[in-house]
C-alpha cells in the first residue's frame, strides 16, 4: 500500500471542494476549523497503523519473544537484559501439616529457593506444584511495568503456555 495515500490535507481538499464563488478568507477559515477533528482522527489513524505494524512484525516465525521483550523494555546502559527460559515443575521436598485432631496430612510444596526455617503459606503459586511452560526473568535494575509486561507477553505467547515472572 502506497504510504502516500494516508497524507490528506483536509483544509485544502475542503476549500478545493467548495464552489468558487463562496472561496472567501472567512468561509475558507470556517471550513479549515470544521475539518480540524478529521485530520486529528487521520494522524491517531497512523499512528495506530504504524504500531499495529510494529506488532505484527514479531511473531513465533519471525523472533523470539525474549527480542521483543529486550526491544520494548530496554535499559538507558543497556547492560541488564529480559530472558526467557523454558520452565519446569517445581521442585523441591514437599512438606507436611497435620491437622489437629487427625491422622491425615495435607502434602505441600516447598517455596522455591528458601531453606528450611522460613516457610510462607500465603502465596498461591505455593498450595500446589505448578508446571510454568516458561519463566520471564527481569533484572531488578531494569524498571518494567509489571501490568504492561504481562499484556506483552500474553500478546506474544502461544496459547495455552503458562508463564511466570520472575525478579532477580
Amino acid at each position: 500500500m502506497n504510504i502516500n495515500i494516508l497524507q490528506i490535507k483536509f483544509s485544502r481538499l475542503a476549500v478545493l471542494l467548495l464552489p468558487i464563488i463562496l472561496r472567501q478568507p472567512a468561509i475558507c477559515a470556517l471550513l479549515s476549523i470544521l475539518v480540524s477533528p478529521f485530520s486529528e482522527l487521520l494522524s491517531m489513524l497512523t499512528k495506530f497503523r504504524y504500531t499495529t505494524l510494529e506488532q505484527l512484525k514479531y511473531n513465533g516465525q519471525v523472533c523470539r519473544l525474549e527480542y521483543c521483550l529486550n526491544s520494548l523494555f530496554t535499559d538507558q546502559t543497556g547492560n541488564e537484559h529480559i530472558r526467557v527460559v523454558d520452565g519446569q515443575q517445581q521442585t523441591g521436598q514437599p512438606f507436611y501439616i497435620y491437622p489437629r485432631g487427625s491422622a491425615q496430612h495435607i502434602e505441600m510444596p516447598m517455596p522455591r529457593g528458601t531453606d528450611d526455617k522460613h516457610i510462607i503459606l500465603n502465596y498461591r503459586e505455593n498450595n500446589a506444584e505448578k508446571y510454568y511452560d516458561f519463566f520471564v526473568i527481569v533484572p531488578k535494575t531494569l524498571s518494567v511495568n509489571q501490568t504492561r509486561l504481562r499484556a506483552v507477553i500474553n500478546n506474544y505467547k502461544t496459547p495455552g503456555k503458562s508463564f511466570k515472572i520472575i525478579l532477580t
